[in-house]
């Protein structure tokens, strides 16, 4: 096949790689992570990730060119609990919340509460993507209402780099059971607690 471009955009960590269709390690860096507090939220900037992975791939074009002439593929994977806001345009207007801002937690628990066993039933995990869009429409209204799609890092990553229109924007499959919005084994939006929650499935 090729080599592949794989980048893992952690909370702590930004790993880069090229691997070999075969496993071998062309090239590997990993650069710390930044976390911004401003008072209110707790979060960091897609455009952080994203700045860092072309930063990456001209390095690995660099020093690499004949490797790079054989990529075939990009590859990433990231940070699983949490959300962020884009406009009709890609541009984020609400910055990634994940797991370390706690502002969120009494919406995730009302949630738990109302529909917790369900939940479990049709997409597993704990209902944190649903937690943070309700409590981001509830104490940061402004930016709710410029929000045109949710979605996670390495989403709002590829989908930049593929040029990809907000309609498109995407949430992994692999990501789903942060929701608590997903009916997994049919592979729609749970309609019903969308509905009771007030979150549009569009």
């Amino acid at each position: 096949m090729g080599n592949f471009l794989c980048f893992d955009l952690g909370t702590s960590k930004i790993k880069s790689a090229m691997v070999s269709d075969s496993g071998l390690i062309h090239y590997f860096s990993e650069e710390s992570a930044r976390t911004y507090d401003d008072g209110k939220l707790i979060y960091q900037k897609p455009d952080d990730y994203f700045n860092k992975v072309l930063e990456e791939v001209q390095k690995m074009r660099n020093k690499l060119p004949s490797e790079f002439k054989n990529v075939c593929c990009i590859i990433c994977s990231g940070q699983m609990g949490g959300v962020l806001g884009i406009d009709k345009n890609w541009n984020v207007v609400f910055p990634w919340s994940y797991s370390v801002d706690r502002g969120y937690i009494k919406y995730l628990s009302d949630i738990e509460h109302r529909f917790g066993k369900e939940i479990r039933q049709k997409s597993g995990g704990a209902p944190t993507i649903a937690g943070k869009i309700l409590w981001i429409r509830n104490e940061f209204s402004e930016a709710y209402e410029k929000i045109h799609k949710f979605l996670n890092l390495a989403g709002y990553v590829l989908g930049k780099i593929c040029g990809l229109k907000a309609s498109d924007a995407f949430i992994d499959y692999s990501c789903l059971t942060m929701t608590g919005l997903a009916d997994i084994k049919n592979g729609i939006w749970n309609g019903r607690i969308c509905n009771a929650l007030g979150i549009d499935v569009e």
